[in-house]
């Protein structure tokens, strides 16, 4: 399993479009039954995902006020 650095990194590399996709996939595999059994990391990558997207929204906010 990768480190959280190298999760955080890697979903930052993508375009807002992309990251999207992966939040929604993420979401959609973490309601299965199976995937909450054997993969619970699952619900902490998708909240890691949707940090990283917050945390743009943010910059992009703070950077229109500059």
């Amino acid at each position: 399993m990768a480190r959280i650095s190298e999760w955080e990194e890697w979903l930052q590399s993508l375009d807002d479009k992309e990251l999207d996709e992966f939040i929604n996939a993420a979401k959609t595999l973490s309601s299965y039954d199976m995937v909450k059994r054997e993969m619970p990391w699952m619900s902490g990558l998708t909240s890691l995902a949707e940090n990283v997207k917050q945390k743009r929204e943010i910059d992009r906010e703070y950077e229109m006020e500059m």
